[in-house]
């Protein structure tokens, strides 16, 4: 079960970050819902079975444990009668987008791949997406624009000013998508310098070895001669 999550801070910004980052836990009304960790009460005997949370992952662990929850056959619901105060400070547009990008930078990508490990459309879409980060690049407006209606819609019965922070909450989305295009195409040029890195690395060794090889030989030979020229001496010399 999960817990209704207004912030603290109640100034325009603030309200902002609540309804784009926590949107799903805002509105007055019951309903099954993946639930976030910041307000989640899980039976302790089912979250030992589980193993608990997927600790490799840095963000996204509370929703792919209750995806985890609902294939064990239980419910995840949403209460708002519950009631958890967050304090998150992202009381300023800048500290919410800066928030919004650093977290799709850092772990969005994880964060998507986690939650389609089941497979079906949206996990050939994740697949699309790693490798043509540049037509993710074009729905990038698409993504954070849906993201932003639903987010309207499941709070506008309970709060008429959600449609005041809907442009804010757009940027947001927006912010953390783009987080999300920069870690892949950052990761691509990465792993291509790696790579680049291994293959010099590899030929320096190469060289190396070769070097090595045509050094030992030279002495094997010198060597031998020394020794064959020891041997006709003894041969020449008298008795």
């Amino acid at each position: 079960v999960g817990a209704r999550m207004p912030g603290k801070a109640q100034t325009f910004y603030a309200r902002c970050a609540d309804f784009t980052n926590y949107g799903h836990y805002q509105h007055t009304f019951a309903r099954e819902e993946l639930l976030g960790a910041g307000s989640i009460g899980v039976w302790r005997a089912l979250f030992v079975e589980l193993g608990g949370f997927d600790e490799e992952l840095r963000s996204g662990e509370d929703v792919e444990l209750c995806r985890r929850i609902q294939r064990h056959g239980y419910r995840t619901l949403y209460q708002p009668e519950i009631v958890v105060i967050h304090d998150h400070h992202y009381d300023t547009l800048r500290k919410l987008l800066h928030y919004n990008y650093s977290h799709g930078f850092q772990s969005g990508l994880a964060t998507k791949m986690s939650l389609d490990r089941e497979g079906g459309i949206r996990a050939r879409i994740v697949g699309s997406i790693i490798q043509l980060p540049f037509l993710f690049l074009l729905m990038l407006p698409l993504v954070a624009l849906l993201g932003t209606i639903r987010i309207v819609d499941l709070n506008r019965r309970d709060s008429k000013r959600v449609l005041l922070y809907s442009p804010y909450i757009f940027l947001g989305k927006l912010a953390y998508q783009v987080g999300v295009f920069v870690y892949l195409v950052k990761g691509k040029k990465s792993t291509r310098k790696k790579r680049m890195e291994r293959g010099a690395t590899v030929k320096v060794r190469s060289e190396e070895s070769t070097a090595t090889i045509w050094y030992r030989l030279q002495t094997y030979l010198r060597r031998r001669r020394f020794r064959f020229i020891q041997r006709l001496l003894a041969e020449l010399s008298p008795g």
